[in-house]
């Protein structure tokens, strides 16, 4: 094969037989599991790692996650057959449906937040009282996604126990965003008339961060991406443009 044919890998087939977890963001974005920082365009067949300021083809993503040559780089792809990339967009036609009939007590996902992730035990009640944070069968913490109208548009599920997964040889924890969950949009809390907004990679980000910053919870919008979703920060900023009419006075991108 040659060097042509080698650069039509896809990242995401190639991370899926070499055993690197990978979490899916939305129909085109993934990151690493274990380093989040790092994001893979399934469309286009890029990845950018953040934190390194490292980017570019498979080869780069290789030559990066294995801090190799280019040559050891060519040598791991050509090792197997791998999927060559084609991207397919999927429309999507079916609105979100919330199932109501999956939750049950609060109890486990109320003590995981508060005992296991340290969340201010006042924000976490209130979060529960407001309907923004349930529980299903499976004791995960659903994260409720809501439009400007208050609809349900979407859900995170967080499990709130470790797993050995034999497979992969790792010690995971169940993290999924619920089928049909509306694009671009994701977990949010509101303070007063929002005049700063903050973004965050997950839902427990933002909640560590109110604990930790309690006097930031005013006036404010806290947001989840769900990794780093710059189309996220432009929906969710247009959104507070169309119903205020106005700008907010700063955007903060926590991660």
């Amino acid at each position: 094969m040659d060097l042509k044919e080698l650069k039509k890998i896809r990242i995401v087939d190639f991370c899926n037989q070499n055993g690197i977890d990978l979490t899916q963001d939305s129909r085109e974005y993934y990151r690493l599991s274990e380093h989040d920082s790092c994001v893979i365009s399934d469309k286009k067949n890029l990845f950018k790692w953040n934190s390194r300021n490292e980017g570019g083809d498979i080869f780069d993503f290789v030559k990066s996650y294995y801090n190799c040559s280019f040559r050891e780089a060519k040598e791991k792809l050509m090792n197997n057959e791998y999927e060559a990339h084609e991207y397919v967009e999927k429309n999507r036609t079916e609105p979100f449906q919330y199932e109501k009939q999956a939750e049950t007590s609060i109890t486990v996902a109320r003590d995981y937040l508060i005992n296991n992730r340290r969340i201010n035990e006042k924000l976490v009640d209130e979060l529960i009282a407001s309907g923004d944070i349930r529980q299903d069968k499976n004791n995960n913490v659903l994260f409720i996604w809501k439009d400007q109208e208050n609809k349900i548009v979407g859900c995170t599920e967080q499990g709130t126990r470790k797993f050995f997964n034999e497979k992969k040889q790792k010690i995971l924890s169940w993290k999924k965003i619920q089928e049909n969950s509306k694009e671009d949009s994701g977990f949010k809390i509101s303070y007063g008339k929002p005049k700063n907004m903050y973004f965050f990679e997950s839902e427990i980000d933002l909640m560590s961060y109110i604990t930790q910053k309690p006097e930031k919870a005013h006036d404010a919008s806290f947001i989840s991406m769900n990794g780093l979703k710059i189309r996220t920060v432009i929906k969710s900023v247009t959104e507070h443009y169309d119903h205020y009419n106005e700008l907010p006075e700063s955007i903060h991108i926590c991660v």
